[in-house]
């Protein structure tokens, strides 16, 4: 659950020809544990083991419509958890986030997300979710608020291979600063951006047919 945006296009490739109406609830829940340390440990930082949780709630619509597709709507109450070690400066921390999206033809999707945390790391996830400053070792902001918008178009032009491109905005704002020396700094308001173009493939072969 690394908070990496697990937005991602259906890979089916579209037709011109709807699906009929229907109407999906699904409820997401993610774990990621991180152990490091022990008796083979080289360094000094000694045993760590931290956790990120989430649950959630969703609904998805597929409209049965041709133009768009499908409205997907969640919500999320996230936690993280250091229970040994001292990487952060803290122990335990909460985070919400809800996300709207929706699919068009063509193979194109929209979707809006906010993201608010406190005292929250989001393991091998983006730095926009983390409360802990980056470029002020030992920093920490006192919240974290992270809007997030972007647009996909992702094509399964052969079986199991896809070509696709992201666009994806975040107009973060961050409360107060706390440094490693105790030293304050005021709220701040940046915005930050990204763009790429993928390719997956699931190549798969026959070993034997029995």
């Amino acid at each position: 659950m690394g908070l990496h945006q697990k937005i991602t296009l259906n890979p089916q490739p579209s037709t011109l020809n709807p699906e009929p109406s229907t109407l999906n609830l699904y409820i997401p829940l993610d774990i990621l544990i991180q152990h490091r340390g022990g008796e083979q440990d080289a360094t000094d930082m000694g045993v760590q083991t931290i956790t990120n949780g989430g649950i959630g709630f969703g609904v998805q619509w597929n409209t049965g419509r041709r133009v768009l597709r499908t409205l997907t709507a969640e919500v999320s109450a996230l936690g993280c958890w250091q229970q040994s070690g001292e990487l952060w400066s803290f122990d335990f921390g909460v985070a919400g986030s809800c996300m709207v999206a929706a699919d068009f033809v063509r193979d194109f999707r929209a979707f809006a997300g906010l993201f608010y945390a406190r005292d929250f790391v989001s393991l091998y996830g983006a730095p926009f979710y983390s409360t802990l400053s980056l470029k002020h070792e030992g920093g920490r902001f006192s919240s974290l608020l992270t809007p997030h918008v972007g647009v996909e178009w992702s094509h399964t032009f052969a079986k199991n291979y896809i070509l696709g491109a992201k666009v994806d905005a975040y107009p973060l704002y961050a409360g107060q600063l706390t440094k490693a020396d105790g030293s304050t700094q005021p709220s701040t308001f940046a915005s930050n951006f990204s763009f790429g173009i993928y390719f997956r493939c699931h190549p798969t072969f026959l070993l034997k047919r029995f």
